[in-house]
Formats: structure tokens, C-alpha cells, sequence
């Protein structure tokens, strides 16, 4: 690195910016751990309703495809705001 260059360390993780004659060229970042800039939490997300949506919405296959409780994964799919498709097409389970 020159004179110009910077290297910033945050929490697990690592930012350089490369500089040369004062622009930058190039900034590098690497992620020791996922849960500094919340990433993890992200492609939980992203990987959670996946598979939700692959067992076509049964918590209960998705939850063992995702190998979790099955009041984990609701807990989580209602922070999600996914809910669980209706056996009955949609009607209210009271009469």
C-alpha cells in the first residue's frame, strides 16, 4: 500500500481503498463474519422463504427440509409476514 491507501478495520472485518493520485482505484472488502453488516440475516431470509415456497408452502416439510423446529421456522416466517397456504382453499377453519 502507498502513502494514499487505507485500510479500515471494522468489528471481524477488513476495508482497504486502494488511491492513486487522490482518486481511488479500488476498495476491497473482506467479511470475516457475516453478522457485521447483517449479510447473514439477509440470505436467511432469502434461504428460509426458498424453501418455503419449494414444498409449496407447508411449514412443516420446509422446516425439516431446513433442518429446524417447526415453531422455529413459523416464529420466523411470521417475522417474515409468509404465511402457511390453507388446506381448505382459503376458508376459515371455523363454521
Amino acid at each position: 500500500m502507498s502513502a494514499e491507501d487505507a485500510a479500515v478495520d471494522y468489528k471481524r472485518s477488513r476495508i482497504k481503498q486502494y488511491h492513486k493520485e487522490g482518486r481511488a482505484l479500488r476498495t476491497e472488502t473482506t467479511i470475516h463474519d457475516t453478522r457485521d453488516f447483517g449479510v447473514g440475516k439477509r440470505l436467511n431470509r432469502r434461504h428460509t422463504l426458498q424453501a418455503f415456497e419449494v414444498v409449496g408452502r407447508n411449514q412443516r416439510r420446509a422446516a425439516q427440509l431446513l433442518g429446524l423446529d417447526r415453531k422455529t421456522l413459523a416464529g420466523k416466517l411470521a417475522r417474515y409476514g409468509a404465511r402457511e397456504s390453507s388446506r381448505r382453499g382459503g376458508q376459515s377453519r371455523r363454521r
